[in-house]
């Protein structure tokens, strides 16, 4: 009894040495000095928010002088997840969306030091100074210009060039779902009389402040040409990325990116972009091309102006020359490209954005500079008017997200690639172009009506034979292409040329048409590998359930004189042995029965008496 109190005492001992170790080795936590590294899976409004916060007291301390190569002492780090990560001395931080950790330094040296570091990190996919960049979203004037207070309607020379009644018209009677335009720019005067305030959005998403209220301008015009240019079931979705003038026009790298992820993983159909940057310290930024790469993925495009310095993209512009934008270059009421709009492979289509009416916030202090008679620069005011005509590849590119949106409507499921394709296909190509036109500004004048015109092309059959599988075009001339590991199908894929007869180590052929002139089909897939093991007793018969959808066109045995199907799907066990049976099916599947044919117990039970009989 004695040794037993002893043993439970010093167990009690030995948990207690436990507890109080453990106690030990927690981490204090002060109430007020938890850092922002322990905020996880926070909502792109709380991380643009903190950023900002970060930001301005961080500003408030440095040197005020602005250039594009400005260094901020910030770092831009991206990662796989939103788990803190270590900083690298940093005094202040904001993480917790989207991979992406803003960490900010004291001094320039401990910044490149920490840079250095994070670079030699295999963990990091991504690491780059924070830098405040030029954004082009001024609009360029000319003389006698802008004009004021002209209501914007569907019979403006813009959208009759794009024929938008037309397209509206056609699509009357399509599904009314919403489709979500995320318009990222400088905000949106929200009681404007242009609006029916049932169609805006304010997402809540502030790089400057707490409201995403228009101080510029830019936001509220850019928002009313895809406004008129839609149908009511369209919503315009309100970012605030860029701020008014007034602090002059330059961005942080990092509340652009940190916008357009915030977008991207939103509920929104499309992304207009109505600014561009020119060759910068953040060309090539791995950070703001894997924020494009987000909205892509998830089936979002994103158009973004060409630009307004008239010169040729050399391909490091942001965003226009990132592959998976849609760029848009600007043309006149003439159907001839502006001469203040960039150019180059990178612009997909060009739309009108020349002298283009539109809304504007009731504010004042709005202003734009325009040329006089005698090119000399003059300011213009907007103050007390609602309405205004002005020019840039700011106003071209919200017709070609309009566009955009009308083919989410007819299709939400359209991929960007498939939206890209359909504009191109169907843009109108002035005979007034040339191949040098062509190439510099895109495939051609956006047109609304003529895009929902584009059809797929028929989506080819594919059916397995006993020599091979054969894969039909059901047009004439069609180009089909094809892929045997399970991938999608492009036209970059193996051309199909003739029966494919190596199919021993084929699972699934899938395959589209591609027709000029037109979308590729849907993928047809063909399983070809299905199998099937079946057991039938001597003598017996035993009738196989083929899977639903598949219907037998033909069958072929081997060892017919162990076994052997009938049309009926019914298999003849002759005498004890394996056989082989393939059912070829009306499409291209074919399914291979491993058949086995062995006495069943009753039968066996019989042999053994018969023999035990003999034998005795």
């Amino acid at each position: 009894m004695k040794r037993k109190m002893r043993t439970r005492k010093m167990r009690t001992i030995g948990i207690a040495i436990i507890i109080f170790i453990s106690f030990l080795t927690i981490e204090p936590k002060l109430g007020f000095a938890e850092s922002e590294n322990s905020q996880f899976e926070i909502s792109g409004n709380e991380f643009i928010a903190s950023l900002d916060e970060m930001i301005l007291e961080a500003d408030s301390g440095f040197n005020t002088q602005i250039t594009p190569d400005y260094h901020t002492k910030r770092l831009i780090v991206k990662t796989k997840d939103n788990e803190a990560i270590e900083s690298h001395g940093a005094v202040a931080s904001v993480e917790g969306f989207q991979g992406l950790h803003i960490f900010q330094y004291a001094t320039i040296a401990e910044t490149d030091s920490a840079m250095e570091l994070f670079s030699a990190d295999e963990e990091i996919d991504s690491v780059e100074l924070d830098y405040k960049v030029y954004i082009e979203t001024e609009n360029t004037n000319a003389v006698n210009y802008p004009q004021f207070d002209v209501v914007p309607t569907k019979n403006d020379w813009p959208c009759s060039i794009i024929n938008t009644s037309d397209a509206l018209s056609k699509i009357e009677n399509t599904s009314n779902r919403d489709v979500v335009v995320a318009v990222l720019d400088t905000g949106m005067d929200y009681n404007h009389e242009f609006f029916d305030q049932s169609r805006v959005i304010d997402s809540g998403s502030s790089a400057f402040s707490s409201s995403t209220e228009d101080d510029n301008g830019h936001g509220t015009y850019v928002a009313g040409i895809i406004y008129n240019n839609t149908p009511s079931n369209v919503k315009l979705c309100i970012y605030k990325m860029l701020n008014s003038d007034g602090s002059g026009p330059y961005y942080y790298t990092s509340k652009i990116i940190a916008t357009i992820e915030t977008a991207a993983n939103s509920n929104c159909d499309v992304i207009n972009m109505s600014f561009a940057m020119g060759v910068t310290s953040i060309s090539n930024s791995k950070a703001f091309i894997s924020a494009i790469a987000t909205a892509y993925s998830n089936n979002i495009p994103v158009v973004a102006a060409a630009g307004n310095s008239g010169i040729a993209l050399s391909g490091l512009e942001m965003p226009a020359s990132i592959e998976k934008v849609i760029t848009v270059s600007a043309i006149d009421s003439s159907l001839l490209p502006s001469s203040f709009s960039n150019y180059g492979s990178s612009v997909n289509i060009s739309a009108p954005g020349k002298r283009i009416n539109s809304s504007i916030p009731f504010h004042n202090n709005l202003y734009t500079s325009i040329l006089d008679e005698n090119d000399e620069e003059q300011t213009v005011y907007y103050d007390g008017h609602v309405y205004a005509t002005a020019s840039g590849t700011s106003a071209a590119a919200p017709f070609v997200s309009a566009a955009c949106a009308i083919l989410k409507t007819v299709n939400k499921d359209y991929t960007v690639d498939e939206i890209t394709s359909i504009l191109q296909l169907s843009a109108y190509k002035p005979s007034a172009w040339d191949e040098t036109m062509f190439e510099k500004y895109g495939a051609g004048i956006l047109d609304m009506s003529a895009m929902l015109n584009i059809q797929r092309s028929k989506t080819p059959q594919i059916m397995r034979t006993e020599n091979g599988v054969v894969i039909f075009a059901k047009t004439p001339g069609v180009k089909i292409f094809f892929t045997t590991d399970n991938s999608i199908p492009t036209v970059d894929s193996p051309e199909y040329t003739g029966i494919i007869t190596n199919t021993q180590s084929i699972g699934v052929i899938k395959a589209i048409a591609v027709e000029e002139g037109k979308l590729p089909s849907n993928v047809e897939s063909c399983i070809l590998g299905l199998k099937d093991s079946v057991t039938v007793r001597y003598k017996g018969t035993k009738k196989v359930r083929f899977p639903n959808g598949f219907k037998a066109k033909s069958i072929k045995n081997y060892n017919e004189g162990i076994a052997e199907m009938t049309d009926d799907g019914i298999i003849n066990g002759y005498t004890i042995g394996k056989a082989t049976t393939i059912v070829y099916s009306t499409k291209c599947q074919h399914i291979t029965y491993d058949i086995k044919v062995e006495y069943a117990w009753w039968q066996q039970l019989i042999r053994w008496f018969l023999f035990g009989f003999l034998w005795y």
